[in-house]
């Protein structure tokens, strides 16, 4: 996720735990006074690492799940129609 980022990891992680947040991506340009496509690679770095260790770590384990939760499911779904 950090590997060859010239900015510091501390200011990375802020600005990717505002994104987690839901902070807009305009927002945290103007605060911290970056560029838009620098915030939104560093979004882009981010989902691909979490992608690899969800595929890594839940995906891959064989899991003993009593409960789990709606939103922990993974589905595919190949297309929504409403109504």
């Amino acid at each position: 996720m950090f590997e060859g980022l010239r900015t510091p990891t501390e200011l990375v992680v802020i600005v990717v735990t505002l994104l987690s947040y839901g902070c807009p991506v305009q927002a945290i340009v103007h605060v911290y006074h970056l560029d838009e496509r620098t915030v939104a690679s560093w979004r882009d770095r981010a989902g691909v690492h979490c992608q690899r260790i969800h595929e890594e770590l839940v995906e891959t384990e064989s899991l003993d799940l009593v409960h789990v939760q709606a939103d922990e499911i993974r589905g595919k779904a190949t297309s929504w129609c409403p109504g």
